[in-house]
């Protein structure tokens, strides 16, 4: 279920005055279980609240230590702030409140710190190894990118990444760490898993080799992030990021996480996905001319092999042809992608 933060926000005030209605205080709940770091906003908002509880003007409390301890209690996210500016107008002394508010705003005490990040690409035909401020390890795919920090700042160590990884974790349950798509948010506090999310590709996968994952569906302009599913070991999960339909299955996953060793690994897989993988690693359009060719089964290993040693196998192991596209040169001084043509063997 999406949860919009703005209604989120209004249903907490309400709930908190004692004003929400059943159904806006099962929504709540439903939030609030949906995910570990919606259940510690909550708890961490509460504890604005619970704050505010001290303002009772009738029983002459401090009107200073109770904003002091307001101050020692929130979060300081421009979020909490605007939350705790609804909480302000409902409250005896409002105008105080805001003004208060209003002056930190303006000096900068509820933004966060300044995160300064490095970015990391991996050339195609070749794989980058990247090791974190928290000692986590990455190897990254070809032609594949990840952005992080270089250092962890906040409750989240998260990281942002386009084409493939193997992440090695850390553990650390209190702070989880976080990997960013375009589309997924995978969280793990401790284990290894990879994650399969080419731009140009609407499957993304995640793949589970040791310990355990939560999936969400992560809606970057919106700023939702909707949970979908966890795996354990041996698992993988899939998602159409066109269709947005989704499929967890367990098998044996060495064959997504070869590449790591140098390997491509086909285990019975249809000739569409094989021609797909070699095509992302070494940056090579290669087509499939005839329909019968995207069902042919494939089984292989390929062990630091170049494209064109890799074809000539195909074409001995396999009921093909191949040749390849004559390349232009383009009004820069370089030459178009290189393009290989895949038929149907002749009888």
């Amino acid at each position: 279920m999406n949860f919009s933060r703005e209604d989120i926000d209004n249903i907490i005030v309400k709930y908190l005055h004692g004003e929400a209605s059943s159904d806006e205080i099962q929504l709540l709940r439903e939030y609030i279980n949906s995910s570990p770091k919606n259940m510690d906003d909550f708890k961490e908002e509460y504890s604005v609240w619970s704050a505010y509880g001290a303002l009772d003007i009738e029983n002459k409390v401090s009107i200073e230590d109770a904003l002091n301890q307001v101050l020692t209690t929130v979060n300081k996210k421009q979020r909490i702030g605007k939350l705790l500016i609804r909480i302000a107008a409902t409250l005896f002394i409002p105008l105080l409140l805001l003004n208060v508010w209003l002056i930190l705003r303006n000096t900068n005490a509820f933004s966060t710190k300044t995160i300064t990040y490095n970015e990391i690409t991996a050339s195609f035909g070749t794989r980058s190894l990247v090791t974190l401020a928290d000692g986590s390890t990455v190897w990254l795919n070809a032609g594949s990118k990840l952005k992080y920090p270089y250092q962890f700042e906040g409750r989240e160590r998260i990281v942002y990444l386009e084409g493939e990884a193997l992440f090695n974790v850390e553990s650390n349950k209190k702070n989880p760490f976080i990997v960013k798509t375009n589309n997924l948010s995978v969280k793990a506090t401790g284990t290894r898993f990879d994650v399969l999310a080419y731009s140009n590709d609407p499957k993304h996968s995640v793949i589970l080799v040791e310990g355990k994952v939560g999936v969400s569906h992560w809606d970057e302009q919106k700023g939702i992030s909707t949970y979908l599913t966890h795996l354990v070991p041996n698992q993988v999960f899939s998602f159409d990021t066109l269709t947005r339909e989704s499929e967890l299955s367990s098998e044996e996953i060495y064959k997504y996480i070869a590449w790591a060793d140098g390997k491509l690994v086909f285990r019975d897989d249809p000739m569409s996905e094989v021609v797909k993988k070699i095509s992302h690693f070494y940056n090579v359009d290669i087509e499939l001319k005839g329909e019968q060719l995207k069902d042919y089964i494939f089984r292989a290993t390929f062990d630091e092999e170049s494209i064109d040693e890799i074809l000539k196998l195909l074409k001995i192991s396999s009921p093909i042809e191949y040749y390849e596209v004559t390349r232009k040169p383009l009004p820069d001084g370089s030459f178009q992608k290189r393009k290989i043509i895949i038929t149907a063997r002749e009888n």
